[in-house]
């Protein structure tokens, strides 16, 4: 896990983010063009249930790489151990 990059992560996050948002705007508009059309009782979600079920997994992938990316980011570097010296050191420390 410590090869994972915060920064990476919370651009993934932001992408499905925006993703979700784009999407979740495509079905409301395509379900309030195509109730003009359809007549009374039927429920205009029902065909566009597709479009709206992948802009919420898209929202909740957002969600989870957002903490991922929280998670990650208060990890640090992880110890690496100094054969040389008998020394633990960071990762992004040079070994001397």
């Amino acid at each position: 896990m410590s090869n994972l990059n915060p920064k990476i992560i919370n651009q993934l996050s932001n992408t499905f983010m925006v993703l979700g948002i784009c999407l979740s705007g495509y079905g409301l508009y395509k379900v309030y063009t195509i109730r003009a059309s359809l007549p009374a009782g039927v429920c205009p979600i029902d065909n566009n249930r597709p479009i709206l079920f992948f802009a919420i997994g898209a929202l909740l992938i957002s969600l989870v790489l957002s903490y991922l990316a929280d998670w990650t980011a208060k990890q640090g570097p992880h110890p690496v151990p100094n054969h040389e010296e008998g020394q633990v050191q960071n990762q992004d420390d040079e070994i001397k």
